[in-house]
């Protein structure tokens, strides 16, 4: 029962110490494990919180050489943003999420949306 307890404590007491970034919902006897530490060594590049960030979806864009899926990681209020699409080149560990920003222009993210979709091979109208 103390070990319990203790353990509750400590899971409130270092809540971060426990979580880190998650890969779920693939299958990853597909992707080699050096290939998972740069989809999430890219990834983490350009994230406020990137213990915070869990990638799902994971599949093989238009060659080996890209990797697709969704992200989803917490914001500077601490708040999840929502899944977002990305894609990572592994050669030289490039990542790109497609999230609209503010201050960009709307042809400005359909032409990256568009590039997405061609780099991860998905039918137009999709995400």
């Amino acid at each position: 029962m103390q070990r319990v307890l203790f353990f509750l404590f400590m899971s409130f007491v270092f809540p971060g110490l426990s979580f880190g970034q998650e890969v779920i919902n693939t299958n990853l006897n597909d992707f080699t494990k050096e290939e998972i530490e740069i989809v999430t060594s890219a990834l983490s590049d350009g994230l406020f919180d990137p213990y915070s960030a869990k990638i799902s979806d994971l599949f093989h864009g238009m060659n080996k050489g890209v990797i697709c899926g969704r992200i989803n990681a917490k914001n500077r209020m601490g708040g999840y943003v929502g899944y977002a699409p990305f894609y990572v080149y592994t050669s030289d560990r490039k990542a790109e999420i497609v999230r609209q920003d503010p201050d960009e222009s709307p042809d400005g993210f359909v032409l990256r949306l568009d590039l997405m979709r061609a780099v991860c091979k998905l039918p137009p109208n999709s995400e």
